[in-house]
């Protein structure tokens, strides 16, 4: 029961999807329950205590008033908001003023009645213009009933003091008050929500200057990441050394993005372990130092080697695979990505940072870019030295051929040639070993002049 009540003054709210328009059905839903169950309980309890009977013109308006409440608040339920509020106000008005003119006229104590209407009007319309119009309306139909009285169009008999005049008030007042109760509770609630709004508002715009702030950092950074491609691109069409080109990748990159560690791999000849050629700080310094090497599948670094993809670990902590380094206590977080060039892995560039966190999926796009740079100026570095070496060779060979040409004999010859030979390979004894042909000898009988040699 309980339910169903709670359900019935509640239910026009729901129907309504502006706040404003469902706290006010919410006031006129009450408003009109409230009026139509008092309205036949006081109109029949004061016949009954006039002794008018149970069937008479009071009961009549009583039964009247609950009728037509009922009936507007059916229309509430199906959004006519407005509409319900302005015909609430004009029957209330019209009843009241209709029982003064038939019963004692403004002598009446129904005349208190007028009150409640224009509280309820007020508390209904909440437009000035509208507050106006009822209580002029109410103020007008006074003057006609005392017009009308004054005219002699109406008489009424004089009355005696009668008990029913001050339950007549009371019951007014109570129903005023019970009125504004309501409406300064749905007020309240009314502001309560405002309230939430309001800090509903305030957090949300928090979390928006704050999504604000993270966007812009993340504008400046990835600004910056590009500066940096840039930048590091620049350089790197200019470096054919390897040793120079890796140190300038491993401290540019630590020196923009402030990363607790940066260091490079490339692959032996057989391709089977990692050679480090350039790390960061005290640290890199001392594992060049010592020759550090990695596995092909062993740790992150290892395997970003064998599975050509960038492996990205925030939380190092947590994965299972992988290789602490001693000299480098602090690292929480680490990226390796594959320096590949045409599908073929060149090496792999290593991040670490010493935040859980500190390294993601963006940070992988970066470096897997730089990494790209990188593969191009590895390869054109090593082809820089190949052709480098490949020209000194035909330098000293021409070199040598030139000074065999200027001798006189073979000794000579071979003299120079073994001194620029060693020169050349750094050999402090160099030697030349000729290989003197068999020739063949025989014997034959020619003649009788006996055997010698042919």
């Amino acid at each position: 029961m309980r339910t169903l009540f709670r359900r019935i003054w509640t239910a026009p709210g729901s129907v309504y999807s502006r706040e404003d328009d469902a706290s006010a059905a919410q006031l006129l839903n009450a408003t009109l329950l409230v009026i139509g169950l008092v309205a036949p309980l006081v109109t029949i309890t004061l016949s009954l205590l006039q002794g008018t009977g149970l069937f008479s013109l009071s009961s009549a308006i009583g039964l009247f008033v609950a009728v037509a409440m009922l009936v507007l608040r059916a229309f509430l339920v199906r959004g006519f908001l407005v509409t319900v509020s302005w015909l609430t106000s004009a029957i209330l008005l019209a009843t009241i003023t209709g029982t003064l003119f038939v019963f004692n006229g403004v002598r009446d104590s129904n005349t208190v009645a007028l009150i409640v209407v224009i509280v309820v009007a007020s508390l209904l319309l909440r437009e000035r213009r509208s507050i106006v119009l009822i209580t002029l309306g109410a103020v007008v139909g006074l003057i006609v009933v005392y017009t009308g009285e004054l005219a002699g169009l109406v008489t009424y008999e004089p009355r005696p003091l009668d008990p029913t005049y001050a339950i007549t008030y009371v019951i007014a007042f109570a129903l005023v008050g019970l009125l504004l109760d309501i409406a300064i509770n749905n007020l309240n609630q009314a502001l309560g929500r405002a309230r939430a709004s309001e800090r509903e508002l305030a957090s949300a715009n928090e979390e928006l200057e704050s999504l604000n702030q993270e966007l812009e950092a993340r504008v400046a950074a990835r600004t910056r990441a590009l500066e940096l491609s840039a930048d590091v691109s620049r350089r790197l069409s200019t470096i054919l050394d390897q040793e120079e080109l890796v140190h300038t990748v491993v401290d540019q990159l630590q020196e923009a993005f402030d990363y607790y560690h940066v260091h490079i791999y490339v692959l032996d000849e057989d391709s089977s372990r990692l050679q480090m050629v350039g790390g960061t700080g005290e640290a890199g310094r001392r594992m060049l130092q010592r020759g550090h090497t990695i596995p092909v599948g062993k740790g992150l670094v290892g395997r970003a080697a064998e599975t050509a993809v960038p492996i990205v670990v925030p939380d190092v902590s947590r994965e299972p695979g992988w290789l602490p380094n001693e000299l480098l206590p602090e690292t929480r977080s680490e990226i390796a990505v594959p320096i590949m060039r045409r599908g073929q892995v060149l090496g792999v560039l290593d991040v670490q940072d010493n935040e859980v966190g500190g390294l993601t999926t963006e940070n992988a796009e970066l470096l897997q870019s730089i990494s790209n740079q990188v593969a191009v100026a590895l390869q054109n570095a090593r082809l820089f030295a190949e052709a480098e070496r490949r020209a000194q060779r035909e330098a000293l060979l021409g070199d040598i051929a030139q000074q065999i040409q200027s001798t006189t004999d073979v000794d000579s010859a071979l003299q120079v040639a073994v001194r620029e030979l060693g020169r050349a390979l750094e050999r402090k004894q160099t030697a030349v070993r000729l290989m003197t042909p068999l020739v063949e000898a025989g014997t034959g009988g020619h003649g009788g002049s006996g055997d010698g040699p042919q």
